[in-house]
């Protein structure tokens, strides 16, 4: 198992935030963690890469204990976080910050033959705006240059926080084929999505998390036949 989240408890000071957590993210599979706003799902991310330490338990990623590292050992292990907001620099280009995700690498060679073999083809519409500032995007071109720069550090699984967040629904169906491309090229996906809908059509294993415990888990399509599911997030 690529990523493994064992009896994990968070708090922020005093308020205990996450209790119990445990689940697994397969390599090579799309695995969609979801739940209302408010839930937890933000800081169970933020304690995955290293910005929050939990109160207790373990999280193993490739067979080794991460829990105690810190969030730069984490990127350097292969995790990397796409967070929500997207939080680009925006007063420089969208290629200065595509290279900014690349940091860990130091002065590796393959750099810029990864900027234009593999994350402009990916994303045209990034290259046609290479030399724009960040913040003069759209809110979805916005959100593609967070997730190209988190490819940038190529890393062994992608960490996606409200991808959808803010944005129209065609933005987000290229988005989201944005995504299954970065699967395909063998990326590992941990998807955190508020779009229940979204989420679990789009994964192969689905978590659903409420106020801070996780409450259902199983395939993405079993999840979404769910009847309370279908009562709660979905309106049916």
């Amino acid at each position: 198992m690529l990523l493994e989240v064992k009896n994990l408890n968070v708090a922020y000071g005093d308020v205990q935030v996450l209790w119990d957590i445990n689940l697994e993210v397969e390599e090579g599979k799309i695995v969609a963690l979801v739940g209302s706003n408010g839930a937890g799902k933000s800081t169970l991310l933020r304690t995955l890469s290293g910005l929050i330490k939990p109160m207790s338990g373990e999280i193993i990623f490739d067979g080794k204990p991460i829990h105690g590292l810190n969030s730069n050992e984490i990127v350097k292990m292969g995790i990397i976080h796409v967070p929500e907001g997207r939080r680009l620099f925006p007063d420089m280009t969208v290629e200065e910050n595509l290279l900014m995700g690349a940091y860990r690498r130091g002065k590796d060679p393959d750099i810029e033959k990864d900027l234009h073999e593999m994350i402009y083809p990916i994303f045209p519409r990034l290259h046609e705006r290479r030399n724009q500032k960040a913040g003069s995007l759209s809110g979805g071109e916005q959100q593609m240059v967070a997730m190209a720069r988190g490819l940038m550090a190529r890393p062994k699984v992608l960490l996606i926080d409200e991808m959808s967040l803010g944005l129209a629904p065609l933005i987000v169906d290229d988005l989201i084929d944005i995504v299954k491309k970065i699967h395909q090229e063998g990326t590992t996906i941990f998807l955190v999505e508020q779009d229940v809908y979204l989420a679990l059509s789009n994964s192969h294993y689905g978590y659903v998390l409420a106020t801070g415990r996780l409450v259902m888990e199983g395939p993405s399509k079993e999840l979404l036949e769910n009847k309370e599911i279908k009562e709660i997030y979905l309106g049916m």
